[in-house]
């Protein structure tokens, strides 16, 4: 929006002018103004001494790939693409003077200061799907752990045989959290050695728990993004839903082995956990439980129900239908 001296007045400082040029032409067009702001290159024409400027051409910083003069005409080429993907490209004729010497630079600096911004969100972005990817993969192999403990109880070799598989199948996927020694496991299983067996599986559990304990370590491809601020789930929390879901899926089978008092341990211990991990999950779920006044009972139909929301809140980041 214009007054009627030229000028430019704007609604907010994003749209407030960082540069301007009077006296541009535009390529197959007539003669304005071009204008810098925080967002956008604009290029406004007047068709009159009395009439107020009119926005012929706004190019959205953040879709401009180029941006260089061309010494010999004096023209500022810009290369973008329009709001359908499509690559565009325009020439603009500067007069002499400091106002078009300045823009050029001026509008490179919002450039870089853009991209650094989308390549900072872009890293960001990553590193949050990394965290729900690998929450994801300590679910699923922590799950088929836990149901090898139950198929030990039961010496069900052959459900032990199916979980041990999977669990290959996730190693050679790269799904597995590295430095566990899952092949230890593997080995053991055809012995049918159920003691070694399980001290084995053991070896793995402390070996994935131990590796979830450590701070994790910035990988190059995060640079040095401050992590902390991120919203939602963190490096921590994979460590509480690994313990929820290990300590979840025992349940069963310490209800066929120890004595309700236990188990009434083992449920209150659940509760807490899901307490910490209600407060990642709290947009999938909403409701708010007072788990320190609910019996034992309530307590696990609200672990149950945890159990559930988890899932879901892990399927759907990581796209799993």
């Amino acid at each position: 929006m214009s007054d009627d001296n030229g000028s430019t007045t704007c609604v907010d400082d994003r749209q407030r002018p960082v540069a301007v040029v009077k006296n541009v032409r535009l390529e197959g067009g007539g003669k304005g103004q071009l204008l810098l702001t925080e967002r956008a290159l604009v290029f406004e024409a007047r068709r009159g001494f009395f009439s107020k400027p009119r926005t012929e051409l706004e190019i959205d910083l953040s879709a401009i790939s180029s941006a260089v003069m061309d010494e010999e005409s004096k023209a500022l080429v810009v290369e973008w693409l329009d709001e359908n993907q499509e690559y565009s490209a325009i020439r603009m004729y500067l007069p002499k003077g400091k106002a078009a010497e300045d823009l050029c630079p001026a509008l490179n600096e919002s450039l870089e200061r853009i991209r650094a911004g989308e390549e900072l969100a872009r890293r960001r972005a990553a590193y949050v799907d990394f965290l729900w990817g690998t929450a994801y993969d300590v679910w699923c192999v922590t799950g088929l752990l836990a149901g090898i403990i139950d198929g030990l109880t039961r010496e069900d070799w052959q459900a032990i045989d199916g979980l041990v598989q999977d669990i290959e199948s996730m190693a050679m996927d790269g799904s597995i959290v590295p430095g566990v020694p899952m092949q230890a496991l593997s080995d053991a299983v055809p012995s049918r050695d159920g003691p070694l067996v399980l001290r084995r599986l053991l070896d793995v559990l402390r070996g994935l728990g131990s590796t979830l304990n450590n701070e994790l370590l910035p990988a190059e491809e995060w640079g040095e993004l401050v992590l902390e601020d991120l919203p939602g789930l963190k490096w921590r929390d994979i460590r509480y839903i690994y313990l929820f879901e290990v300590r979840s899926r025992l349940l069963h089978p310490m209800r066929r082995l120890c004595s309700q008092e236990e188990v009434d341990g083992a449920v209150r211990r659940l509760g807490k956990i899901s307490q910490l991990l209600g407060e990642t999950l709290s947009e999938e779920q909403q409701d708010v439980v007072s788990w320190d006044k609910l019996d034992t009972a309530e307590l696990e139909s609200e672990v149950d129900n945890m159990a559930v929301n988890l899932e879901r809140a892990l399927e759907s980041r990581v796209g799993v239908a």
